[in-house]
């Protein structure tokens, strides 16, 4: 398991730099990499999941083709989120619970394989992947 991955990919189609971060980076045996990032929030988290879901399935692509494009190859990708709701006291002045939701939500499994096609499809033309190499179960970022 790798704990906070930072990412940075120059894109020198658009002259830009895009940065990004992974909270937990996990390969199991099998060749299959699970990316895992927190989402805090201050809302109920199903009232959370239903707004922010969208936008979450699209930064949370881009990580996957961020890593593509440095050349990991992985048998598999999956994309969850573990949100957590912090709820404040009254004047907001200081939180009096956390609330993690007890398993993440896999994006893959949410909206299917076939739903993410669309997003990888534009991303990859912004972030290309490099072809296949094949990089070690035990490499290091």
């Amino acid at each position: 398991m790798l704990k906070n991955v930072g990412l940075k990919n120059e894109i020198e189609s658009l002259g830009l730099s895009l940065l990004g971060h992974i909270d937990f980076v996990i390969i199991d045996p099998e060749g299959n990499l699970s990316l895992y990032n927190y989402k805090v929030t201050s809302e109920s988290i199903d009232s959370w999941e239903k707004s922010k879901l969208e936008k979450y399935k699209h930064e949370m692509v881009f990580l996957k083709y961020m890593l593509s494009s440095k050349g990991f190859n992985f048998k598999n990708i999956y994309l969850n989120l573990i949100p957590i709701r912090l709820k404040y006291n009254e004047d907001f002045s200081d939180v009096d619970s956390i609330v993690v939701k007890p398993f993440p939500i896999n994006l893959d499994v949410k909206y299917g394989k076939d739903a993410l096609k669309n997003i990888d499809a534009e991303v990859s033309k912004i972030i290309p992947p490099k072809s296949a190499i094949e990089v070690p179960l035990d490499f290091g970022i």
